[in-house]
């Protein structure tokens, strides 16, 4: 059974995830429909977690895009993620997100 990663998040949950198996395709859409109502209505606070993740897992690279901070900046540090970082945001983050962009 997966669980989130601070209990005490779940006294701040909207009834609409509190009744769902957390992380389930189902909390996923809710929390998903939560995100896309608070936005419509530019409410001051969100209901719900990311629905969408963009992870940097490394900033060493060997290409040289034109666009790319790595390349315009060749003293840019060169670092790759760490593996309890990435830990942390699968427990935090994965359960809520519909989608995820490495």
């Amino acid at each position: 059974m997966i669980a989130p990663a601070d209990p005490r998040v779940l006294e701040k949950w909207p009834t609409e995830l509190a009744s769902l198996p957390f992380g389930s395709p189902a909390f996923k859409a809710a929390n998903a429909r939560l995100a896309a109502e608070d936005e419509v209505a530019l409410a001051p606070f969100a209901r719900a977690m990311p629905t969408w993740i963009n992870l940097t897992s490394t900033t060493a690279c060997n290409l040289k895009c034109f666009m790319c901070n790595q390349f315009l900046d060749p003293n840019s540090p060169k670092e790759m993620l760490d593996e309890q970082i990435y830990e942390k945001v699968v427990r935090e983050l994965y359960p809520y997100a519909r989608t995820m962009q490495l």
